[in-house]
């Protein structure tokens, strides 16, 4: 079986720059493995993502997701790909203020017509797959026609993660997903994320500067090692 994620002596450099920003002999993360990459800012790790995530071209190297070699890829490929098969939870949520939080969970499914029908082939309807996320994540249903904004940070975020998972991505991308949550959410907004993938067999890829959330992850890497360049870019 691919690799989820998959990178050979991958380097990557800013437009004028001198040296690269991120140079990476090998890395991988195994279908279903959940990968704990930690790294303070300057690491290297955001541009890690945004190139795995397709964001970011013009990489030398290697670098297949969900066995597709990137750089052979136009930016709609791409972004078709990211729609379709990659569910990202953003260190700042990225909600939108004017849905609520059903419409917020749902949205992936409305920009691809692969997650809805991956959601209704597994649930029934797209809105039946939001509320069985919601359960999974412990957001109660009684919330679903309530506008984000009404909701605690702890919530907001579950709803990002439900947001993510919905239709059945292969790949979760977590950037920091958990910097604004106290330690006791912290630990139960992991857990219920962690699980919810173990269930639904999906990879994850979650960064963080917290050495406390090592223990919950299958596999640990330092963004320090991984990132051989001497020339870090500001995350």
């Amino acid at each position: 079986m691919q690799n989820a994620i998959e990178m050979t002596n991958l380097s990557f450099s800013w437009p004028g720059s001198q040296s690269p920003a991120l140079q990476v002999e090998s890395f991988a993360v195994a279908r279903s493995e959940r990968v704990f990459l930690r790294g303070q800012s300057g690491s290297g790790k955001s541009t890690l993502l945004n190139l795995v995530a397709g964001v970011l071209d013009g990489h030398q190297g290697a670098l297949h997701v969900l066995g597709h070699e990137l750089a052979n890829m136009r930016p709609a490929q791409r972004d078709k790909l990211r729609a379709e098969h990659i569910g990202y939870i953003f260190q700042q949520f990225n909600l939108l203020p004017y849905l609520s939080v059903l419409d917020n969970t749902t949205l992936a499914c409305r920009l691809s017509n692969t997650r809805r029908q991956r959601a209704c082939a597994a649930n029934g309807s797209v809105e039946k797959a939001a509320f069985a996320l919601m359960d999974e994540l412990g957001l109660e249903r009684s919330l679903a026609k309530k506008p984000v904004t009404a909701l605690s940070i702890g919530q907001q975020q579950r709803v990002a993660a439900a947001r993510a998972l919905i239709g059945g991505p292969d790949l979760i991308i977590a950037d920091e997903p958990t910097s604004a949550l106290d330690t006791e959410h912290r630990q139960k907004f992991i857990e219920q994320l962690l699980a919810t993938c173990a269930d639904r067999q999906v990879a994850l890829l979650f960064v963080s500067h917290d050495p406390g959330l090592r223990q919950y992850f299958d596999r640990v890497v330092d963004m320090n090692e991984l990132n051989r360049s001497n020339s870090h870019v500001l995350d």
